[in-house]
């Protein structure tokens, strides 16, 4: 299994991969997913979720020289965090109206199940 301070370094590399994109070029990052015609509100929820990926991904990248017992609440933001993208993700692909490509929705509801495994595995090992 992959250590901890290298699950946070590439969490950090993924997260600000995925949010610099977003954030910068917020139209083109949501054409990418099927989004057709992003309205203002899209484009304002995409700079909030990619503000939120560049922080934990800052974070994720300061903090992964920590010991162990100080990671344990910040690894469980990162299980929660995942968790509520895979429920996500799941409710769009399984909706009848969903305007974003399925592909890309399974790759990356594959992604966040890897990270979610990944951080349930690093806090089990913490806790006990």
């Amino acid at each position: 299994m992959i250590t901890l301070e290298n699950a946070f370094l590439v969490h950090s590399m993924v997260d600000l991969a995925i949010g610099i994109p977003l954030w910068v070029f917020p139209m083109w990052s949501l054409k990418q997913i099927g989004v057709k015609n992003p309205k203002d509100s899209d484009i304002l929820m995409t700079r909030l979720v990619a503000g939120a990926l560049i922080a934990i991904g800052i974070a994720s990248y300061v903090g992964r020289n920590a010991r162990d017992d100080q990671l344990q609440v910040f690894i469980l933001m990162k299980i929660v965090w995942s968790f509520m993208a895979i429920l996500t993700l799941l409710m769009a692909l399984f909706s009848k109206n969903s305007q974003y490509d399925k592909k890309v929705l399974f790759i990356l509801l594959i992604f966040f199940f890897i990270f979610n495994v990944t951080w349930g595995y690093h806090y089990l090992r913490i806790v006990r």
